[in-house]
């Protein structure tokens, strides 16, 4: 089950990933303007970014660096499912708790009270990457998350005071965590903005606030599957604006001048890739 499960998961990214793989892959080098045989190279030591194990560790050139978290989330799935499948109550109330709380006091102590940490993903901490630790993390703390909503969920909200206040906290805590991306988020202050994230996503996820009357329909589906593409293709709409700053002079070299016409850029990939990839995915599965 474990394996089917891994497979099933897997199997549903990459479809998404190998043409996010590629335009990176085809970008970096262009830009670079390496030989045929240095990118023959490149594309051969990606295997491991390739098959979703870059963070078992094993040497990588290091394109499509987002594949940290695929790959860290897949590992901790092998590790976390088995507990789930076997027994959901004891996972969401005992396991997925105690290994939230063991994972971000790990990263806390290797990363000098620094939260969430600010090491590179691949930095050692013992026994596996900080990044898997991180993975580990979260993936607990998802598991916490929806134990708090089957726990709301029973409870029958009532009145539209009562309803109205949560839809306020709601959307502020989303609102704080939305601005804290704009800065530097390091020490304690990210087990904060964690907190404050994960409490706005129980009152979502229990549909107890105004929002749940959006939560149908094609529109969050569709945001839903979108964002995959978002996440994949960050890092070419990344590098293209920086090359179209830094060496064409085409838009100014600053954060603040850069950022909108890399979120905008990002954008356009992913709902033109996220069509052609749908078209061409499902036309296959249907012929």
């Amino acid at each position: 089950a474990d394996i089917h499960f891994l497979i099933h998961k897997a199997g549903r990214i990459y479809p998404y990933f190998l043409p996010a793989f590629a335009l990176e892959f085809l970008v970096k080098e262009g830009v670079s303007k390496v030989s045929l045989f240095q990118t023959l190279r490149d594309l051969i030591q990606s295997v491991w970014t390739l098959s979703f194990l870059y963070m078992i560790g094993l040497p990588d050139v290091g394109f499509m660096g987002v594949v940290w978290y695929i790959s860290s989330m897949l590992l901790c799935m092998a590790v976390l499912y088995p507990f789930l499948y076997c027994n959901k109550e004891l996972y969401l109330r005992v396991i997925a708790p105690v290994t939230a709380l063991f994972s971000y006091v790990w990263m806390d102590s290797y990363t000098g009270g620094n939260g969430l940490g600010v090491g590179a993903v691949r930095e050692w901490v013992g026994i596996c990457y900080l990044g898997t630790v991180r993975a580990l993390g979260g993936i607990s703390l998802g598991g916490i998350i929806w134990s708090a909503v089957e726990y709301l969920r029973r409870i029958r909200i009532r009145g539209k005071t009562i309803r109205l206040f949560l839809t306020g906290v709601e959307c502020l805590g989303y609102t704080v965590a939305i601005y804290a991306c704009y800065g530097p988020v390091s020490g304690k202050l990210t087990y904060a903005i964690l907190a404050v994230l994960a409490g706005s996503l129980v009152l979502t996820g229990a549909g107890c606030t105004y929002s749940a009357k959006l939560t149908g329909g094609f529109l969050p589906r569709y945001l839903g599957r979108l964002s995959i593409s978002v996440y994949l293709f960050q890092l070419s709409a990344i590098f293209i604006i920086w090359y179209l700053a830094s060496e064409m002079k085409w838009i100014p070299y600053r954060y603040e001048s850069m950022l909108p016409w890399y979120l905008t850029l990002d954008l356009l990939i992913a709902v033109m890739m996220d069509q052609l990839i749908n078209r061409l995915f499902l036309k296959h599965c249907l012929s």
